[in-house]
């Protein structure tokens, strides 16, 4: 198997369980690490040896050496808090902080309605598609909520959690740099100032996509571990198993030893963060939002969204089972096509 498919692998709790070794250096002409330990990943994370990837000079490489560039993708590298590092990242993530808790009373009230209306397909018997009947619109119908207007359909296909793609070429750093023009257009329209709008695309860029697959993949793991003949309903679990953030990227900053690895500066480290969610340890499941100065901004919110379709989903008392998905190749994220399940009621 690829290392760069191991997030998408359809038994990777299982595979990652017997893995071993579970950190390894990948390729040691290029200075690559995978670390699938989820002790050594939380341990990374916090490290003040490690730093996250540079966004901002990958840019600027590949535009001196096109002769291009590319100012949307820029924006997106310099409002994101996971880009940046120092009083920037900490100003940046102080913007994003205020603009979700002062949406947060929004949510309290729209959710219990937002869940129960996209839930109804779970209603009915027979086969239904998770993602296009259920946590797409939902996700949607929440995501609007965080940018203060209605999200449309050509909105949420510009995909934009491809920031974080580390394998741009020039073709997809353009068409990038368009996707992302549309998306501060269509914030725009707000007649909001820079202030807003940074915090705005960071909900919308990083909200909507990350939320949609904890959702997705909550929901098909329920259906999938459930017993076909059994009588009890499905429930969801207590804390997600899964954001769409599968995988995180350090770069080694020195020099230094952890847990017997030994790391020299400039390599990368490929931190496969899923495998906290697979762990038995309480205290590793909760870094599947990250850890440290750049853990998620929005791990309250999702956490909130997670408790709000738990509760409406448990209430259905659903009894069903999964029969078959779709991915969308991608080698740093989760992203569903379809997912269908069978609903026996």
């Amino acid at each position: 198997m690829k290392t760069s498919e191991l997030h998408i692998a359809p038994d990777r709790q299982a595979y990652f369980a017997g893995l071993e070794p579970k950190v390894w250096l990948e390729s040691s002409f290029l200075r690559t690490w995978v670390v699938a330990e989820p002790s050594l990943i939380i341990r990374l994370l916090r490290s003040r040896h490690a730093s996250v990837l540079n966004v901002d000079d990958m840019i600027g490489a590949i535009e001196r050496a096109y002769g291009v560039e590319f100012p949307n993708v820029r924006y997106a590298a310099r409002h994101l808090p996971l880009f940046l590092e120092g009083e920037k990242h900490a100003e940046q993530r102080r913007n994003s902080s205020r603009y979700l808790a002062g949406r947060m009373a929004d949510l309290e009230i729209n959710l219990p309605l937002l869940v129960e209306r996209h839930l109804r397909p779970l209603l009915n018997k027979g086969r239904i598609d998770l993602v296009s009947e259920v946590t797409t619109p939902l996700v949607r119908d929440i995501t609007s909520i965080f940018v203060d207007c209605p999200v449309t359909e050509e909105i949420i296909q510009l995909n934009l959690l491809d920031v974080f793609a580390l394998n741009k070429s020039l073709a997809r750093f353009k068409d990038l740099d368009l996707r992302v023009g549309k998306a501060k257009e269509f914030l725009a329209a707000l007649n909001a100032d820079e202030e807003l709008l940074g915090p705005r695309f960071s909900a919308l860029s990083m909200g909507f996509e990350t939320i949609l697959v904890m959702l997705t993949e909550g929901l098909h793991l329920a259906f999938r571990s459930h017993p076909v003949d059994g009588d009890d309903p499905i429930v969801l679990p207590a804390f997600p198993i899964e954001t769409g953030v599968p995988i995180s990227y350090r770069r080694a900053l020195s020099d230094f030893e952890m847990a017997g690895h030994a790391f020299k500066a400039g390599d990368l480290l490929r931190l496969q963060l899923q495998v906290l969610g697979y762990s038995d340890r309480e205290q590793d499941k909760q870094g599947i939002f990250g850890a440290g100065v750049h853990s998620c901004v929005g791990k309250q919110v999702s956490l909130r969204i997670w408790a709000g379709l738990k509760q409406g989903f448990d209430r259905l008392q659903v009894r069903g089972r999964a029969s078959s998905y779709d991915l969308v190749p991608s080698h740093y994220m989760v992203r569903y096509n379809s997912v269908h399940v069978e609903v026996f009621r």
